[in-house]
């Protein structure tokens, strides 16, 4: 009986034993279960963490990078401002030139259009047109003049020989020769003056009234001229 106990108490106590390595076993397998999964997610959270901070750097280099076109972007859209608002102020300026360069135009086309409406251009017409008449007359006083010169050379040869001075063709040369005398006092008071008393349509007259007395004393030339050429032939020929 003592050695049944004893053999019992044997028996116990590697069953004992045997379970505080069971218990020693589990133990160390909870503890390494527990270590792999600690490790495992410390893992995870590491990968976590690796994708948090790559995301968060994607992030940061994204929003920096749309800063970046923000400002350029803020700055083109400033530099574009500041052009537009040179250009509305030159325009401006512009605008503001061509409305008083219009309006000048608009002032001078007035006083032109009065001028040409007023007295005033009407009188400037006239006394450009009785200038014009005024230097015709001077010009035909001349061609008569002349006409007159060439008749008295030839008169003062026809007297020197002794022609007869009280033949009609040179009493009428001398009658146009007096009358041409008398137009060209009126015609010379008439160039002469600013007088509204000698206006176009009285030059008009005295010129036409020229022409006729050019014509007369180139007649009355001729007929002379003719007739001294007669005579002087006549006396200079051989008797």
């Amino acid at each position: 009986m003592f050695f049944l106990a004893i053999n019992q108490i044997q028996n116990n106590d590697e069953l004992i034993k045997e379970m505080q390595d069971k218990i020693i076993s589990l133990q160390d397998h909870e503890v390494a279960f527990l270590n792999d999964t600690i490790a495992n997610i410390w893992a995870a959270i590491g990968i976590g963490v690796g994708i948090i901070v790559g995301i968060a750097g994607l992030v940061g280099w994204i929003i920096t990078r749309s800063n970046q076109n923000a400002r350029r972007k803020m700055e083109d859209a400033e530099r574009v401002i500041n052009e537009a608002k040179t250009y509305i102020s030159q325009f401006s300026e512009e605008k503001l030139e061509l409305e008083k360069s219009r309006q000048k135009t608009e002032r001078k086309l007035q006083e032109l259009s009065d001028l040409v409406n007023s007295k005033s251009i009407d009188k400037l017409k006239e006394d450009i047109e009785s200038l014009y008449i005024k230097n015709k007359i001077s010009i035909l006083l001349n061609e008569i003049n002349g006409i007159l010169t060439a008749g008295n050379r030839a008169l003062k040869e026809y007297e020197k020989e002794n022609g007869d001075m009280d033949n009609n063709q040179v009493k009428t040369f001398l009658y146009y020769e007096n009358r041409t005398a008398l137009y060209e006092q009126e015609a010379c008071q008439l160039i002469g003056s600013n007088s509204e008393e000698y206006n176009a349509t009285r030059a008009e007259s005295v010129f036409k009234r020229g022409i006729e007395l050019k014509e007369e004393c180139l007649t009355a030339y001729l007929k002379m001229s003719g007739l001294i050429d007669k005579y002087l032939d006549r006396e200079q020929a051989p008797h």
